[in-house]
């Protein structure tokens, strides 16, 4: 078992990036207390995205001229026209700033405007 971390290690059990809690299956190979053990191994690669950027919160989306209120944002999200975020903790959604700024000028395209 020396392969196993605490999923504190590996993951939020609602990260939507390595498979686990409500939004898919992330293997768990053992249980300790209160603490799933999930082999990293057996983790999907994909994480969070790489960036050399700013990173956007909601608190801080209107810096980039985004003043959407966050529920509208999360229907935005729901039906495929706003990006989706990864997850910096539980509970807190960012988008890199080129993620949002390739969506600013999807926007600009679709309006025809530059």
């Amino acid at each position: 078992m020396k392969d196993l971390h605490t999923e504190a290690d590996v993951t939020h059990p609602c990260d939507p990036y390595l498979g686990g809690g409500a939004h898919g299956g992330g293997d768990v190979d053992a249980v300790k207390g209160d603490k799933r053990l999930v082999k990293i191994s057996d983790a999907p690669s994909q994480g969070p995205p790489s960036h050399k950027g700013r990173v956007y919160t909601f608190a801080t989306l209107h810096q980039k001229g985004i003043l959407y209120t966050p529920n509208h944002i999360r229907r935005l999200v729901k039906r495929g026209r706003f990006p989706p975020p990864f997850y910096m903790s539980e509970r807190v959604p960012a988008w890199t700033e080129a993620t949002l700024d390739a969506w600013i000028a999807e926007l600009e395209g679709a309006n025809g405007t530059s």
